[in-house]
Parts: structure tokens; C-alpha cells; sequence
């Protein structure tokens, strides 16, 4: 697990929220005890820093709203996935506790495809809507290109220019794709969605991404941008983070609207044995 900063709350109670759910439960306290994950600072830093972990908790279980991962009891966080079969059902709240904990440097294709689609699930919910398309490379053997004219045809809006597109390009910076027709005039909502598991989503900036996909695309009204990442976005953060990406769909978004799919189930069950998380 990746070493923590002592003014790193955020990340703190990724920590606490992850180890609860491996465990069951787990103290606050007890992560000061911890000496891999504190130094000297972090023991010292008293009372004043683990009342502002309980109540970043407790703001995020109101953010998780009925999705509901742990409860506090005193300075103790407990799992309410608290056996073998509530834990399994919920492997999509595990992996993205690991990647916002760890980043995504070290994560294969098949890795940050498995977030896309855990992305799609719930984004396509949200919309209420089954029409979807990943665009990146590694899910299937159509190009970039290929999936534009598939996307064209079945939004029914129109080609741009795709000798604009350079020939390196894999998926313009969007990974997703979400859309809800209305009829065969095109002119419908669609969201364009970049999905990281990476640490670095304050340097993302979908907004700019926009501009090539309406030269690949004569979209008839203006997409949705949308970022999604593995972490929560903390709220002193959160205003800057929409003015610069559109819709924002962090963790605790994810966790309310995402629909288990046999297949990702599948896939996850098998990264999880893989790192031998247990």
C-alpha cells in the first residue's frame, strides 16, 4: 500500500474505508499504531486531525447516499459488508478504493478498460439509458475510426473530418461514450467521458477534449463532458474540478448508480486474486 502524507485526509480515509472492509472494521486510532503508514509527524498530529478524519467519513457517507459502504460507531468505521458474500457483491467499491489509494502507474489495459466499464454501468443508469460505446483501444478490434462510424450511424448525427485525426490517436482523451436518443433526428444527449484511475484528475481537463471530438463529429447540440475517477473529489475542490471537466462522477457517484454485470463481477473476482487481496 502506497505511503501516506499526514495532511493527506482524503487519502487517509481511503485507507481507513479499505482496511474496514478487508477486516470489518477498523478504529481511527488505530492507524496511528500503524507504523507503515504514519512517521513521526502523523503520531503527533493529535486530536485536532482525527476529528477532521471522522468528519470527512461521515460527509462521505452523505455523499454515498444509499449506497452505504460502513457505518461509524465512536472512532470505529464497520464494514456493513461483513461476510463473504456481501463483500464479493461489492468488488467495484474495493477496486476503486485500491486505484485512488495506489493510482493507476503500475495498471494494465485490461485494468483501466475494467474501470470503464464499471464507469459505463453507471453513467448508463444514471442516464437511464443502454446505449453506450468504449471507445479505447484493448476492449475490441475496432479502431478508433471505425467506432466513430459506428457512433455516427447509431446517434444519427455527422461525420466530421477524420483525416483531422492523427494517426497515433487511440480515443481523442474519451473513453466513453453514453447517449440517449430520442428519435432518428439525432439532437440528444450524450456524454463524452474520461474515466482515470490515476492520481493525477487535477490536471485533467475534459472540456478542451471537446474540441477534436467536434471535428470528428458534427454533434447537432453540444455533448456533456464528464469526468470520472476512482477517488472522491474533496469539496474544496469540487467547483474548480466541474468548471474544468463538466459532470463529475467520483467514487461515491459510482457506487449509487452502478448495476453489477456478470462479466465485470467475473473480472474483478479475477484481479482480485491476482494481487491476492483478501
Amino acid at each position: 500500500m502506497t505511503t501516506l502524507s499526514s495532511n493527506d485526509i482524503p487519502s487517509i480515509c481511503d485507507y481507513i474505508e479499505y482496511t474496514a472492509f478487508l477486516k470489518g472494521q477498523y478504529g481511527i486510532d488505530s492507524y496511528y499504531t500503524e507504523d507503515d503508514n504514519t512517521d513521526d509527524e502523523d503520531v503527533s498530529s493529535g486530536t485536532s486531525q482525527k476529528k477532521d478524519i471522522k468528519t470527512s467519513l461521515l460527509q462521505r457517507l452523505k455523499l454515498y447516499g444509499s449506497y452505504k459502504p460502513y457505518k461509524l460507531k465512536g472512532d470505529t468505521v464497520i464494514s456493513n459488508f461483513d461476510n463473504d458474500s456481501l463483500r464479493q457483491q461489492n468488488l467495484h467499491y474495493l477496486f476503486c478504493l485500491y486505484y485512488s489509494l495506489n493510482g493507476g502507474y503500475q495498471s494494465t489495459r485490461d485494468i483501466t478498460t475494467l474501470f470503464e466499464r464499471i464507469v459505463e454501468s453507471a453513467i448508463k443508469n444514471y442516464l437511464n439509458t443502454p446505449c453506450s460505446i468504449l471507445t479505447s483501444f484493448g476492449n475490441n478490434d475496432q479502431t478508433i475510426k471505425e467506432k466513430i462510424h459506428k457512433l455516427v450511424q447509431e446517434t444519427k448525427e455527422n461525420i466530421g473530418d477524420l483525416s483531422l485525426m492523427p494517426a497515433h490517436a487511440k480515443d481523442g482523451g474519451i473513453d466513453i461514450v453514453t447517449y440517449k436518443p430520442l428519435d432518428e433526428r439525432g439532437n440528444q444527449i450524450i456524454v463524452l467521458t474520461d474515466a482515470t484511475i490515476g492520481k493525477n484528475w487535477k490536471e485533467k481537463n475534459v472540456y478542451s477534449k471537446i474540441k477534436h471530438w467536434e471535428q470528428y463529429i458534427h454533434f447537432k447540440n453540444d455533448p456533456i463532458t464528464c469526468l470520472a475517477i476512482a477517488g472522491i473529489i474533496p469539496s474544496e475542490n469540487f467547483h474548480s474540478a466541474s468548471r474544468d471537466n463538466g459532470l463529475l462522477f467520483d467514487r461515491t457517484r459510482i457506487m449509487g448508480y452502478y448495476i453489477p454485470q456478470d462479466k465485470i463481477q467475473e473480472d474483478l473476482e479475477n484481479w482480485r486474486t491476482k494481487l491476492c487481496i483478501s
